[in-house]
């Protein structure tokens, strides 16, 4: 066996490693994406029901310490430009969310900023409850997937790397 066909099969096992890996932390992103934007909207809804304090405001307080801070700060930008709730979220960078959470969220955009604390607070809410199965269930399929693809990565490097063998 000569040098170069080893190292091609090492090349050949650790590609195929490595594109295991890159796909999990994918998922991995996905989840904490989620979980963030979701614990950002807990936080909105506790100021607002606690301290009343008002949507613009909150958006400024998130920018600065939220979970998704670039989004926070593209909204408290277009809050403070005088636009809409539903303005501001369609111009900032949202952070990548699934299907089923984005849509909840886009609804929730549509209509955050248009009642009373109270009615805002309850739409926080049920955002909130909606998006906390969505994400039990990606923490359960991104495990599974994720064992999943690192073990078909290692058995499909490992097959390169016999066949160049």
């Amino acid at each position: 066996m000569s040098a170069a066909r080893f190292a091609a099969a090492m090349l050949a096992f650790g590609a195929c490693a490595l594109f295991g890996s890159v796909r999990q932390a994918r998922g991995a992103k996905a989840v904490a994406d989620l979980a963030s934007f979701r614990g950002d909207l807990v936080e909105t809804e506790n100021l607002m029901r606690q301290s009343r304090t008002p949507l613009p405001e909150i958006a400024a307080k998130l920018a600065e310490s939220g979970r998704c801070p670039a989004f926070w700060e593209a909204v408290s930008r277009g809050l403070a430009g005088g636009l809409s709730f539903r303005e501001a979220y369609s111009a900032a960078p949202k952070p990548e969310l699934p299907a089923g959470a984005a849509e909840v969220a886009d609804g929730l955009a549509a209509a955050l900023g248009t009642g009373d604390l109270q009615t805002e607070s309850e739409r926080l809410t049920a955002a909130a409850e909606r998006l906390a199965p969505m994400l039990s269930d990606l923490e359960k399929s991104t495990a599974e997937k994720g064992k999943l693809i690192r073990s078909l990565s290692l058995l499909a490097g490992l097959a390169a790397a016999l066949l160049i063998l």
